[in-house]
């Protein structure tokens, strides 16, 4: 299991942090590949990041339980 540092550096520290979701998807339309744009726990800020298939299956589960 990582640590809290590991963590915040594997999913804020290395990455742009965008005010708004807004300019997070913007910045996301001229990467080629898959991306997702996401609201940070540590900053509070948006990323974009490479969408694997852990998160995909987090988000599939999110979106089942609000039906």
């Amino acid at each position: 299991m990582a640590s809290k540092r590991q963590e915040r550096w594997r999913s804020c520290e290395k990455k742009i942090k965008h005010d708004t979701s807004d300019q997070a998807h913007a910045h996301k339309r001229r990467l080629s590949g898959r991306y997702s744009v996401y609201k940070c726990t540590f900053c509070g800020g948006w990323h974009v990041g490479r969408t694997t298939k852990k998160v995909k299956q987090a988000m599939n589960a999110r979106q089942a339980r609000k039906w």
